[in-house]
């Protein structure tokens, strides 16, 4: 695999040359993990410009996936039925390097349990309703110095 990378005002951008391979499989990879279906749609429109977009219910499911994927972002809501948000957190940071880095979680509650956790543990998140250029803008800060950090 090549790369070359070229500095512009905005950003770094990465171009990958692949001799045959599909481009779509260099592409950076984002999950969405929220327990409501329309939000996951909402997202992945939203994302779908920024890398390939998957989806998890809940955060077990998105443990599961994660074990035989590498994401690069992952972007979890904390109330969840079967595992929510903190103890997706709690499991992921024992199995997936660097996952946080590479996550950012969302609630629409306003419990401070919540905002300490994210605080004692040094975590991005964002309020519900989400705006979607702030997280356009915070998933590409984490594609940007993922980008760095391999070169």
């Amino acid at each position: 695999m090549e790369m070359c990378c070229f500095y512009n005002q905005r950003s770094i951008i990465n171009l990958v040359f692949v001799m045959g391979k599909n481009m779509e499989d260099v592409r950076r990879k984002i999950l969405v993990v929220d327990d409501e279906e329309m939000i996951g749609k909402a997202l992945r429109i939203i994302l779908a410009e920024e890398g390939a977009v998957e989806y998890a219910r809940n955060g077990r499911e998105a443990l599961a996936r994660s074990a035989v994927t590498s994401y690069d972002v992952l972007i979890v809501d904390m109330n969840m039925p079967v595992m929510n948000g903190m103890e997706f957190y709690k499991e992921a940071v024992k199995t997936l390097s660097g996952i946080k880095e590479r996550i950012i979680f969302f609630t629409g509650s306003c419990e401070e349990d919540y905002f300490s956790f994210f605080r004692k543990n040094n975590l991005r998140f964002m309020e519900k309703p989400l705006e979607p250029k702030e997280l356009k803008d915070l998933v590409r800060q984490i594609l940007e110095s993922k980008v760095l950090t391999e070169l």
